[in-house]
């Protein structure tokens, strides 16, 4: 299966007890909507790996992830065999999006700001993920060569807040315009 066609959802961490006891990150929101995925969820270090399907039998919830039981890893042992991997979904099973996309889709975007009075249009780079956090989700942007300001080498970050700084998000032309000034980094 091609890797774009695989959406990273959750990730394994560490051993959590004995008994095959798993922590586990959601990358969904909300959190628990992993649980709701049909199967089959895939498991691997990349997607480009060679994948096991897997299913839970149990989780609960413990401070920031959960505490996942995998059918067939019953024990430390086993269940060690999947720290640290991903677990995947073909990209065809994700529900459409409320607002017309995922955060994935926006990874690889050009990022612009198309100027003012102040200060002339300028590239800031490429989307490189995502920061979440209570009050907004922040776009992280790996700079474009000769920013004038700067900033090269450094992770530029923009709050992702539609009509006040993202302005047009246009996924055909991989492209995000925001209402972020130069001097506001």
């Amino acid at each position: 299966m091609p890797a774009k066609a695989l959406i990273a959802i959750a990730g394994f961490g560490r051993l959590f007890g004995t008994n095959g006891q798993i922590l586990l990150r959601s990358f969904t929101d909300p959190v628990e909507g992993l649980f709701a995925y049909p199967p089959p969820l895939l498991c691997g270090k990349n997607p480009e790996d060679s994948l096991i399907p897997i299913r839970f039998t149990e989780h609960t919830w413990h401070r920031d992830s959960f505490v996942v039981m995998v059918a067939g890893f019953d024990n430390a042992q086993q269940a060690g065999q999947l720290c640290n991997r991903q677990i995947y979904l073909q990209r065809d099973k994700l529900p459409p999006a409320q607002q017309g996309y995922y955060w994935h889709d926006l990874i690889g975007c050009q990022v612009s700001f198309g100027g003012n009075a102040q200060h002339p249009p300028c590239d800031y780079g490429v989307v490189a993920g995502f920061l979440t956090n209570g009050a907004q989700d922040t776009m992280r942007i790996t700079p474009a060569a000769g920013l004038p300001f700067g900033y090269q080498g450094k992770e530029l970050l923009i709050p992702f807040i539609q009509d006040r700084f993202v302005q047009l998000v246009d996924l055909d032309t991989r492209s995000i315009l925001v209402n972020w000034p130069p001097d506001y980094f």
